[in-house]
């Protein structure tokens, strides 16, 4: 199967909204309990991307049919003004094409795009005891920063959640006004 990462196109949101569907209803990487609509992820990322990147992992099938092999985005950390150096990062890879690579290539991307954005320091929030995600963040030179014990609740028990966070930007580079 051939892979193509390209910016996420309006195209893709159905293949994303899929994705988002499982985690949501079978996984506990994603805090929400009901399954989001198309309109809703498709207008989170009509505002999301004019300001933080959002990359897709296509795969063409043997049928040459495209689909969302995985996707990786940024959004605001908080909204504060403060905070307009930071990001939270996500990736998400559909559960057919785990292993290969898609999630770290991903991220080389996106974290790429936000050092060119001039985004400071990334933010991944992980469900604690996802010892898959932990592992990718940390070769991607994430570190520990953070953990909160009870964060959500989810599937009958609560979550507790710890945050990684990588520089991208030289220390004692001081930010540009925005």
């Amino acid at each position: 199967m051939d892979y193509v990462l390209r910016p996420v196109e309006e195209k893709d949101i159905q293949g994303i909204l899929a994705i988002l569907i499982t985690e949501v209803l079978h996984h506990t990487n994603n805090f929400d309990w009901d399954a989001p609509t198309y309109e809703k992820v498709l207008t989170r990322w009509q505002t999301g991307s004019a300001t933080y990147p959002w990359f897709a992992c296509i795969a063409t099938n043997p049928n040459g049919e495209e689909i969302v092999a995985g996707y990786a985005m940024a959004g605001p950390f908080r909204d504060k003004q403060s905070y307009v150096w930071t990001a939270e990062t996500t990736v998400y890879v559909h559960p057919d094409h785990h292993r290969k690579g898609i999630a770290s290539t991903l991220y080389q991307h996106l974290l790429e795009a936000l050092r060119k954005r001039q985004i400071f320091t990334a933010i991944a929030c992980i469900t604690m005891g996802n010892e898959g995600s932990i592992v990718l963040h940390e070769n991607l030179g994430f570190r520990k920063t953070g953990e909160i014990p009870k964060a959500g609740y989810k599937f009958n028990r609560w979550l507790d959640i710890g945050f990684w966070t990588l520089d991208l930007q030289e220390d004692g580079v001081a930010p540009g006004l925005v």
